[in-house]
C-alpha cells in the first residue's frame, strides 16, 4: 500500500516545521554534539532520507552522518549541506532548532525526538542524571509501525457524527485572493511570526471554571477576537485541529506522520452566550468530534484514499486521485495543542519553546511549559491587529499576558528534495 508519508508529499510539498528552544543559558556545542549522537541512536529514523521507485516514495537510512551546524535558525533540508536529512538542528547563542519536513514526521515524531535530546544535553551539560522524563533511552518497539496499515472496527451501533453543515465561514480578508507563488523568495518561504505567553494556573483557573480545556478557551477567545474586529460578520470562524491517533491505532512509539484533522465552528450568534454554558457545549461538541468511533471513520477514510491512489501507476496518477479523494478541508486557522511539558530537574533551563510552520492559513500553537502557556502565531500577511485583538481577550478574562513578541518577518525554509521532479513521471 502506498504510504501516508507520499500522501504528505502531495499535500505539503516541500515544508519545513520548525521548533526554536530558549535557553537560559548559551549552548554548549560539545555537550550538544555528544547529545545528538546519543539520540541518534535511540531515533534512528532521523536518518531516513527519501527515493522513488515504481512510482512510490519509499525512505532508506542515510549512511553519510548527521550534522550538528551553528546557524541563526533553519537550513535547507535535504541538500548536501546536510547530507540530505529531513530533520536538522541548528545552534546559535542561547538557541537551538530542531526543524523537519512535514513527509518524515509530524510534530509529535518531532517532540520525541526534541525531548530525548534535551534529556540527554542536561544530563551531560550539568553532569548529573535528571530523571527521565519522556524520553527514550533505547529504541522503543514499533518505531516505524504504520497508523493507517487496516481500517478500524467500530463499536456496535456506532452512528457517525452528523457533518458539520454546509456553508462559508469566516476568512482573514488578507488571504482572500492572496497568491501563494508571492510568497517564496529565494530565502524560503516569507512568513510572520508573533509569541506571547501567560500565566498556566491563571488560564487554567478560567477554563476549569468554565467546564472548558485550554483548546476551547483558546478558540473561543480567538472567535471573540475576530467578531469584535469584524462587528458586522455574520460567518462563523472554522478551526482545524490536527489530532494524534496514536492510542488509537496501536502504534504509540511510530514517529510517522500518525494524525487526522477535526474541525469545529463558532457562529457569532453563539458568543452571546455565557462563557461557562458555551465553553460546556463546545467541549462536549469537540469531544463527540474525537471519539474512538468518529476518529476512526476519518482514519479509514483516510485508508480508503490510500488503497484508490495504490491503483495507479504514476506519482501524477497518484497525486491526481489524492486531490480527488483528499479530506483536508479549508478553515479560517488551524491550531495545535502541544499539551504539557512535564517538569524535569533542568525545566528552569528552558525558557521558552516556539513552534513555526508555513502553510497558507494561519497555524497558532499552544503548550503548557511549567508554569506558563506559550502562545506562537505563524501567518502569511502582518498579523499585528488579530494577535493584539486576541492577547487583549485573555487580559479581559483575568489572564495577564506575561511576555509579547512580534518576531517580524522571517522565511521559512524549503527542502530541495525535487518533488516536481517525481510528478513529471
Amino acid at each position: 500500500m502506498i504510504a501516508l508519508s507520499e500522501m504528505v508529499f502531495y499535500l505539503f510539498g516541500p515544508m519545513i516545521n520548525e521548533q526554536m528552544v530558549v535557553l537560559k543559558d548559551d549552548v554548549d556545542k560539545e555537550a550538544l554534539q555528544e547529545a545528538l549522537n546519543k539520540t541518534l541512536e535511540v531515533h534512528p529514523w532521523v536518518k531516513e532520507v527519501p527515493y522513488e521507485k515504481n512510482a512510490e516514495f519509499l525512505f532508506k537510512q542515510s549512511e553519510k552522518p548527521f550534522l550538528l551546524i551553528e546557524n541563526e535558525g533553519a537550513v535547507n533540508l535535504g541538500n548536501e549541506a546536510v547530507n540530505g536529512h529531513l530533520l536538522g538542528v541548528t545552534y546559535k547563542k542561547n538557541k537551538i532548532w530542531v526543524f523537519y519536513t512535514h513527509q518524515l514526521t509530524d510534530g509529535t515524531g518531532r517532540m520525541m525526538f526534541y525531548k530525548t535530546l534535551m534529556y540527554n544535553y542536561f544530563c551531560i551539560k550539568d553532569k548529573t542524571q535528571y530523571e527521565n522524563i519522556d524520553a527514550f533511552t533505547s529504541v522503543p518497539e514499533g518505531l516505524y509501525d504504520e497508523p493507517f496499515a487496516k481500517k478500524l472496527p467500530y463499536c456496535q451501533g456506532f452512528t457517525p457524527k452528523a457533518p458539520a453543515p454546509d456553508g462559508d465561514f469566516f476568512s482573514f480578508p488578507e488571504t482572500v485572493g492572496l497568491d501563494q507563488a508571492s510568497l517564496v523568495t529565494p530565502q524560503g518561504n516569507l512568513t510572520y511570526r508573533y509569541n506571547f505567553t501567560v500565566s498556566s494556573s491563571d488560564f487554567m483557573a478560567y477554563v476549569k471554571k468554565n467546564g472548558m480545556t485550554p483548546t476551547i478557551g483558546f478558540e473561543l477567545f480567538m472567535a471573540k477576537a475576530v467578531q469584535e474586529l469584524f462587528p458586522d460578520n455574520k460567518l462563523p470562524v472554522k478551526i482545524e485541529f490536527p489530532v494524534n491517533i496514536r492510542k488509537i491505532s496501536e502504534t504509540p512509539n511510530t514517529f510517522k506522520n500518525a494524525f487526522v484533522n477535526v474541525s469545529q465552528r463558532i457562529y457569532p450568534s453563539m458568543l452571546s452566550e455565557d462563557d461557562s454554558e458555551l465553553g460546556k457545549k463546545l467541549r462536549a461538541e469537540f469531544k463527540e468530534s474525537t471519539s474512538d468511533d468518529n476518529l476512526k471513520v476519518k482514519i479509514n477514510s483516510t485508508i480508503d484514499g490510500l488503497i484508490q491512489a495504490d491503483q495507479y501507476h504514476t506519482i501524477k496518477e497518484k497525486f491526481d486521485s489524492f486531490c480527488r479523494t483528499s479530506v483536508y478541508e479549508a478553515k479560517t486557522y488551524i491550531f495545535t495543542y502541544m499539551g504539557t511539558f512535564p517538569t524535569t530537574g533542568y525545566s528552569d533551563q528552558i525558557l521558552n519553546s516556539m513552534w513555526f510552520s508555513y502553510a497558507p492559513y494561519p497555524i497558532i500553537s499552544m503548550v503548557d511549559m511549567s508554569g506558563k502557556f506559550s502562545i506562537t502565531i505563524n501567518t502569511q500577511f502582518d498579523f499585528t491587529k488579530y494577535a493584539e485583538a486576541l492577547q487583549a481577550q485573555f487580559e479581559k478574562h483575568g489572564i495577564p499576558v506575561i511576555s509579547r513578541e512580534n518576531i517580524g518577518k522571517a522565511y521559512c525554509k524549503n527542502c530541495e528534495f525535487n518533488l516536481e521532479l517525481y510528478l513529471k513521471k
